[in-house]
C-alpha cells in the first residue's frame, strides 16, 4: 500500500533510532537524578558546612535538573524530525 500511495503521510521508522534515542534519554534522565540525590545527601550529611557548600552545589543541582529537562525533549524532537524528513516535495 505503501507503494501505490494509499499511505502517503507514512514514514518508514528506524527502530534503531528510536532505541538509540531512548537508552540516551534514559541515562540522562538518570545521570541527572543521580546529580540532584547525591549533591542534597552530601548537603545534608554536612549540615554544618552548609554555607560553603551551598555555593558548589547549586550549580550541581540546576546541571541536574538541566539534564533532567533534555532527556524528556529528546525522544519527540527525534520523532519530529524523522516526519519532516519522511515528507518529499513532489514537482
Amino acid at each position: 500500500m505503501h507503494q501505490k500511495g494509499f499511505l502517503k503521510k507514512q514514514t518508514i521508522q528506524h527502530p534503531r533510532q528510536d532505541m538509540t534515542s531512548s537508552i540516551i534519554g534514559n541515562s540522562l534522565l538518570i545521570l541527572g537524578a543521580i546529580l540532584i540525590v547525591s549533591s542534597l545527601m552530601y548537603l545534608f550529611f554536612n549540615l554544618d558546612k552548609s554555607d560553603s557548600l551551598i555555593f558548589i552545589l547549586v550549580p550541581i543541582i540546576i546541571l541536574g535538573v538541566v539534564l533532567m529537562i533534555v532527556s524528556q525533549f529528546i525522544l519527540p524532537v527525534q520523532s519530529r524530525l524523522r516526519h519532516r524528513i519522511g515528507r518529499r516535495l513532489k514537482f
